[in-house]
C-alpha cells in the first residue's frame, strides 16, 4: 500500500473523528475528571500550591507564580503606555502636517482664482475690429440703458430714505464658518486624492511595491491595573491585597503525602466539600461549619478573630465531572471544518 493510504482523512469510510471534525461552527466537548482543576491547585500551574495566597475573590495561587505575575503584567502595562503615547505624538503630528496641506492647498485656490491670463495684441486687434461694427447699434442700446439706470437710481434713493435698504455687512461668526467649511472642504478633498493614490495602478498586491498598507488603529486607553485572570471576569489584584492562605495539614497513613483537613469537623478537603477562606486571618474551613460556627459567631473557628460577612470568600474546587458536581462540565470552541 502506498504511504499516502495511512494519513488521516484517507480512508475509505468515515471514522467518528472525521464525521466530528465536519461539524463546523461550535464544538462542544464534554469535560472529565482529569480536566478539573483541584482544590488546592495554583490557577497558573495547576500544581499544589506552594506558599499559598488568595485575591479577595477566593482563587488561589503560588506566592511566586503570583508575584511573576504581577511583575509581567506591570511590565506590559509599561510597555503598552510608552506605546500609546508614541502612538498619540504620530497621530497629532500627521494631524498638524494635514492642516498644513489644507491651508497650502486654500492658497493656491485663492492665488489661482485672482491671477488672470492677460489678453494678447492679437485678441485686441480682432476685438476693435469687433467693437467697430458694433459701436452703432450699441449707441441706441446706451440710450435705453442709461434711461433705466436713472429709473433705478431715484428708486433707490427713494428706498434709502424710507429705510427700507440696509448696508451689507459681515459677522465674525459668519466669517470664522466659511473658512472652517473651506478648511474641512480642503481636508476632505486630500483625504480623498490620498486615498486614490494608495490604491495599486497594478493588480501584482503580491509585489512589495504594490502591497497595500493599513491605516494604523485609533489609540485606545492601555489598562492601568494589574488583573486577576483566574476567571472569565477579571478583577484588580495587587501584592498588598494578597491573603496568606493556611491549609491544616494532616500526614496520610502509609505515605509521605500530606493531605487538608477541616480544623473544626477534621472531614478531608476534596473537590466535593465547599470551601470558604476566612480574609481577615487566612483559615480554610468547609462550608458546613462555616455555616454552623463562623456566620453566627462572626469570629473564626481556629483563633477566634473577628469575621463578617464580607470576609469569607468561597474558594471550591472546580468540580467532580459530574453533572451534579458543579463546575464547568462542558467545553466550546469555535473552529473550521477539517482543520
Amino acid at each position: 500500500m502506498p504511504r499516502h493510504s495511512k494519513n488521516n482523512t484517507a480512508l475509505s469510510f468515515f471514522t467518528y473523528a472525521e464525521s466530528q471534525a465536519l461539524n463546523y461552527g461550535t464544538k462542544k466537548q464534554r469535560l472529565g475528571r482529569d480536566s478539573m482543576r483541584e482544590f488546592d491547585a495554583c490557577y497558573l500551574c495547576l500544581q499544589r500550591a506552594r506558599d499559598p495566597v488568595c485575591c479577595s475573590h477566593g482563587h488561589l495561587y503560588c506566592k511566586e507564580c503570583i508575584y511573576e505575575n504581577i511583575l509581567a503584567q506591570k511590565k506590559e502595562i509599561k510597555r503598552q503606555q510608552l506605546l500609546l503615547e508614541q502612538r498619540e505624538k504620530d497621530e497629532a503630528e500627521a494631524a498638524k502636517r494635514k492642516e498644513e496641506l489644507a491651508k497650502e492647498a486654500l492658497i493656491l485656490d485663492f492665488e489661482r482664482q485672482q491671477v488672470r491670463v492677460a489678453p494678447t495684441d492679437s485678441s485686441f486687434s480682432k476685438s476693435e475690429k469687433v467693437a467697430e461694427k458694433d459701436d452703432e447699434s450699441k449707441d441706441e442700446d446706451n440710450v435705453d440703458k442709461g434711461k433705466q439706470e436713472s429709473r433705478r437710481v431715484s428708486e433707490t434713493k427713494d428706498a434709502k430714505d424710507n429705510g427700507l435698504v440696509k448696508g451689507f455687512q459681515l459677522d465674525e461668526d459668519e466669517i470664522l464658518a466659511i473658512s472652517r467649511r473651506e478648511h474641512e472642504e480642503s481636508l476632505k478633498r486630500l483625504e480623498e486624492e490620498r486615498i486614490k493614490a494608495s490604491k495599486p495602478k497594478l493588480p501584482n498586491f503580491w509585489l512589495p511595491s504594490l502591497t497595500p498598507s493599513a491605516d494604523p488603529d485609533k489609540t485606545t486607553s492601555a489598562k492601568r491595573q494589574t488583573m486577576c485572570t483566574a476567571t472569565e471576569s477579571e478583577h484588580p489584584i495587587s501584592i498588598k491585597n494578597l491573603i496568606p492562605t493556611k491549609f491544616t495539614e494532616v500526614a496520610e497513613i502509609n505515605s509521605k503525602n500530606k493531605s487538608f483537613i477541616c480544623p473544626s469537623c477534621r472531614k478531608s478537603l476534596t473537590n466535593t466539600v465547599k470551601i470558604s477562606l476566612l480574609k481577615t486571618c487566612g483559615h480554610v474551613i468547609c462550608g458546613v461549619c462555616v455555616d454552623k460556627f463562623v456566620r453566627k459567631a462572626h469570629r473564626c473557628f481556629v483563633c477566634e478573630t473577628k469575621c463578617k460577612e464580607k470576609d469569607i470568600a468561597d474558594m471550591s474546587g472546580e468540580g467532580t465531572g459530574f453533572a451534579s458536581g458543579g463546575g464547568k462540565v462542558v467545553a466550546q470552541k469555535f473552529d473550521v471544518a477539517f482543520q
